[in-house]
């Protein structure tokens, strides 16, 4: 009898509990911490850079980490964080209203439309010559539907239109642009200017910072919804690339309702900043707080600050969990956790996992110094060429950090010691860049040929100067020491870039005289 009142009771209690959590959506989301689209967590970014960032949200505080290619610590930022639930951000109720691959109007070649009017819906692109093509447009990616091989050192700006049809039951609220792009856009909205995005416009004077493409970004355009009609509209994108001579572009734009909305506000935010060693240099306090918004999309999420005076400040790249078997196994290569790599790679993670923006396991393990993770990913199978972020091998990434024994560790392995990176550079112009005298040295010994220049003309001798700071007499010795064994090993001083600048001159237009004079003809 009274283990059954004791049951009874049991129950009884259970079924309050279940009926007190239920009782706000906010305290919901929070037992549910567990849900798709939950932003606590560990959550890891590799940037455009090579390097990555891991974002931690836990208990009211957040946390960025922010590490460079070879995974040494650059900055750490910690704030407080108070997180406003909203009602739609578990939902899952989403829809698309222009899709992946969808065909748009577009105008390339140099070409410039008139006024807004192509923004309109009484636009007719078929009289005004406009092509068609599906989505993405861009070149050198090897992901463009729509290839725009003549843009490089032609154009820089590209325009598409697609209309569209918005009906009563269309939830604005939600409404959002998803769009991969490098390096800028302008929206435009039924021949209003919505947002421009890496994009200025000063007096007449078109400015445009660089941006990779690195996966959808995510822009809520509830703020805008006044500029949409029942029935047909129109969206314009203007797309733009940095430069003429930009390695490649990229605009692959959707239109979509949904990916929940969750609102933050941050508050002491610090971040302390480490030189390129991992050495603590500098601490800040950001004054007051910062507002904006976590959204979760397709299990990627992205961070923005809240539109201000019709301007809508640029979204985090996408962050994905770390506790995914590609980027679990990622950071065990990093850490030469032996135990998690063999327990990621029993499971079935691909050995050569990588994702937009990253290098493989293997050149995240020997970059930093992990030779016994090195070793059990190659008993596995990986790849010892296999090329990642900006078609750097493993070698290619190590060849710029401080392991020199992880550079004999691949080449006494069959690492091809004559790869190129994107640039068309080779081990040795990474040695001299990142100025590592000891990789430089195996290298030149191992038979690169120290005059091969990239696509601009420069030599290793050229990317010696440029990283030599004239006020870091440490910087100086160690150009002084790359410069002779480049020289020793038959490097020419005569070398000129495209734009007829050999090292000397460069040396001396940086004021580098000491180098200068070591390098005069």
């Amino acid at each position: 009898m009274k283990k059954k009142l004791i049951t009874q009771f049991l129950a009884i209690t259970f079924l309050l509990a279940s009926f007190n959590s239920c009782k706000t959506i906010t305290q919901d989301i929070a037992e549910n911490r567990k849900g798709k689209n939950d932003i606590h967590g560990e959550w890891i970014n590799f940037n455009g850079s090579g390097g990555f960032q891991i974002k931690t949200i836990s208990n009211g505080k957040e946390t960025n980490k922010q590490y460079n290619e070879w995974g040494t610590l650059r900055q750490h930022r910690t704030s407080n964080v108070a997180i406003e639930s909203d009602d739609d951000a578990s939902s899952s109720k989403k829809g698309i209203i222009i899709g992946p691959k969808a065909e748009w109007d577009y105008l390339a070649g140099g070409k410039k439309p008139e006024a807004l009017k192509w923004t309109t819906t009484s636009f007719d692109p078929k009289q005004a010559n406009w092509a068609k093509g599906k989505a993405g447009f861009g070149y050198a990616d090897d992901d463009d539907e729509t290839v725009l091989d003549d843009m490089l050192d032609k154009y820089t700006t590209v325009y598409i239109r697609k209309e569209f049809e918005i009906s009563k039951s269309t939830d604005l609220s939600r409404l959002a642009l998803a769009i991969n792009y490098d390096d800028g856009f302008v929206l435009y909205l039924n021949g209003r200017y919505v947002f421009s995005i890496n994009v200025t416009n000063e007096e007449g004077e078109i400015t445009v910072a660089n941006h990779e493409a690195s996966g959808l970004e995510y822009f809520p355009l509830a703020s805008f919804a006044d500029a949409l009609q029942e029935g047909k509209n129109v969206i314009g994108i203007e797309g733009h690339n940095a430069k003429l001579d930009s390695s490649d572009f990229t605009l692959d734009p959707q239109l979509i309702v949904g990916g929940g909305y969750t609102n933050f506000v941050k508050s002491n935010i610090i971040t302390k900043s480490y030189d390129i060693t991992g050495k603590f240099s500098d601490e800040e306090e950001l004054e007051g707080n910062r507002e904006g918004g976590y959204m979760i999309t397709d299990g990627v999420l992205r961070e923005s600050q809240s539109p201000v005076d019709g301007k809508v400040t640029q979204p985090s790249r996408g962050f994905t969990r770390i506790s995914e078997p590609g980027q679990a196994l990622l950071i065990a290569a990093r850490d030469g956790n032996i135990r998690k790599i063999n327990s990621l790679l029993k499971s079935g993670t691909p050995v050569d996992y990588t994702t937009p923006g990253s290098y493989t396991p293997l050149a995240y393990a020997t970059a930093r110094g992990h030779l016994r993770a090195a070793s059990l990913l190659l008993k596995n199978g990986a790849d010892i060429n296999k090329k990642g972020r900006f078609d750097k091998s493993p070698l290619l990434l190590v060849a710029g950090s401080k392991h020199f024994k992880s550079a004999k560790f691949l080449v006494d392995r069959g690492a091809d010691i004559k790869a190129l990176q994107w640039h068309k550079a080779t081990c040795l112009h990474e040695a001299a860049l990142w100025h590592q005298p000891k990789n430089l040295k195996f290298f030149a010994d191992k038979g690169v040929d120290p005059n091969i220049v990239i696509g601009n003309g420069a030599s290793p001798l050229h990317w010696t100067i440029w990283r030599a700071n004239k006020d870091d007499e440490s910087s100086l010795e160690t150009a002084k020491t790359l410069i002779n064994i480049l020289l020793e090993a038959g490097a020419k001083k005569s070398l000129k870039t495209n734009n007829g600048e050999t090292a000397h001159d460069f040396a001396k237009n940086k004021g580098l005289d000491e180098i200068a004079a070591m390098l005069k003809p």
